[in-house]
């Protein structure tokens, strides 16, 4: 028997995607999300939404946010914990924080941006 994870899907089957109207990239990297998880392979599908990330660097593409899709991928996905981690993430956590930041505190962008960089050349360092 396997597992309900929060939201209420099985991480054996795809969670239910998220509808939205807009074409906008935001909705492209939202529609994503539904997606994110295969069991079986333990990775998270190419393109799947970094919300916060993307606020951050301003790009969906940034070289920085494909790093920290590649550490999601391939350490959080390894442990019991990231998976649990990633699982709110996607939950709509992600996508709400990264909403916050944009509208209501753009000013603190900077400040996570450094701690993004850091994470991200601590993880190239590793590779």
């Amino acid at each position: 028997m396997s597992k309900q994870y929060e939201g209420g899907w099985d991480p054996g089957q795809h969670p239910p995607s998220e509808s939205s109207s807009s074409d906008d990239e935001e909705s492209s990297e939202r529609s994503s999300v539904g997606s994110h998880w295969n069991r079986d392979s333990c990775e998270v599908a190419k393109g799947s939404a970094c919300f916060i990330a993307t606020a951050v660097y301003g790009d969906i593409n940034a070289p920085e946010v494909q790093v920290l899709r590649n550490f999601r991928d391939r350490v959080l996905m390894e442990s019991e914990l990231g998976r649990k981690l990633i699982d709110f993430y996607y939950s709509g956590t992600g996508e709400r924080t990264a909403d916050f930041i944009k509208k209501q505190v753009p000013s603190v962008i900077p400040a996570i941006k450094k701690g993004l960089d850091y994470l991200v050349n601590r993880y190239a360092k590793l590779k």
